[in-house]
C-alpha cells in the first residue's frame, strides 16, 4: 500500500519538481564539502597567528573527522613457543 502510494506521489511532476528543488537546496555550493573542512581545518591548525585553543580545537576536529578516536576492538597475542624459536601473533 505505501509503496503503491509512493509511486503515484513519484509521478506526480509537481512532487519531481519539489524533490529536485530540495536537492538543488540541500547540496548548495555554499556548503562546504568533507574536503574542504578538512583543508580548513588542517589551515587553522597551522596558522601560528591563530590562538592557541582554536588550533587545538581544529586540530580535534580534524582528528576525529578522520576516525582517529574510535575505539580498536580487543587485541590478543599468542606466544608460542616451539623447538628453537618463538613465534608471535597479533
Amino acid at each position: 500500500m505505501v509503496a503503491k502510494m509512493a509511486c503515484e506521489l513519484m509521478a506526480d511532476p509537481r512532487i519531481k519538481v519539489y524533490i529536485n528543488h530540495l536537492r538543488t537546496a540541500f547540496f548548495d555550493d555554499g556548503i562546504a564539502s568533507a574536503k574542504e573542512r578538512l583543508r580548513w581545518w588542517t589551515s587553522v591548525m597551522f596558522d601560528e597567528t591563530q590562538p592557541l585553543r582554536d588550533r587545538l580545537k581544529a586540530s580535534e576536529l580534524l582528528a576525529r573527522a578522520q576516525g582517529d578516536f574510535e575505539k580498536e576492538s580487543a587485541k590478543t597475542l599468542e606466544i608460542r613457543i616451539e623447538g628453537n624459536g618463538m613465534e608471535f601473533n597479533t
